[in-house]
């Protein structure tokens, strides 16, 4: 019997059969996940899995989520934080942040800390904000780009939703007029690139 399995693994890889996709929901550690974020994760809450919990909501901030996110995470597989774009905004509204990195960095640490106290040992996955293409200037672009490096150099795991929004598959159709906020066909795209990349980022990864 033994003889026969490679014979039968390939007869069935011709047939189009075989192991799942990379990015298929198979993990057997990873029976749930959770991800907090602002509107755009609220607008597509429908499209992630049944095993995730969702929590978006509008105008969110990292600032002052840090407990939300640490409570999202215990006894889950991932915990991704998909916040961001609001802080950008906040940055530029407040001329009293003179320092952009330590206001933002001081966010992102306050929710490891939160993470780190409520002993979850979820794998931690951040979330990019577009960077280009919106209709909020140059300036909040410029701002939304310094964002994204700091968090890239911050956390273990990041998700770049900034670079497939500009550059990998990515689609006007996704987009409302602003460029930012999504349309029915972006938040479809949105939950499947977060749900596909995070489940890659995370497979046999430490946490983060």
């Amino acid at each position: 019997m033994r003889r026969l399995l490679p014979a039968l693994l390939a007869a069935s890889l011709a047939a189009g059969l075989g192991p799942p996709p990379a990015d298929a929901e198979t993990e057997p550690w990873d029976t749930s996940a959770a991800i907090v974020g602002d509107s755009l994760t609220a607008d597509s809450a429908s499209y992630f899995p049944a095993n995730w919990f969702v929590n978006g909501f509008g105008f969110r901030t990292m600032e002052g989520s840090a407990q939300r996110v640490a409570d999202a995470a215990v006894g889950r597989g991932r915990i991704v934080t998909a916040l961001g774009t609001n802080d950008v905004s906040v940055v530029q509204a407040d001329p009293e942040i003179t320092d952009p990195e330590a206001y933002w960095l001081g966010s992102i640490r306050a929710i490891k800390v939160a993470l780190n106290r409520s002993g979850s040992d979820a794998c931690r996955v951040w979330v990019t904000v577009r960077d280009t293409g919106t209709t909020y200037g140059e300036e909040w672009h410029a701002l939304a780009r310094r964002f994204n490096v700091l968090l890239r150099a911050r956390t273990l795991h990041a998700v770049n939703w900034s670079w497939h929004a500009r550059e990998g598959a990515a689609d006007p159709a996704w987009f409302e007029p602003d460029g930012l906020h999504l349309t029915q066909a972006g938040r479809q795209e949105y939950a499947r690139f977060i749900r596909t990349r995070s489940l890659r980022m995370c497979r046999g990864a430490p946490a983060g």
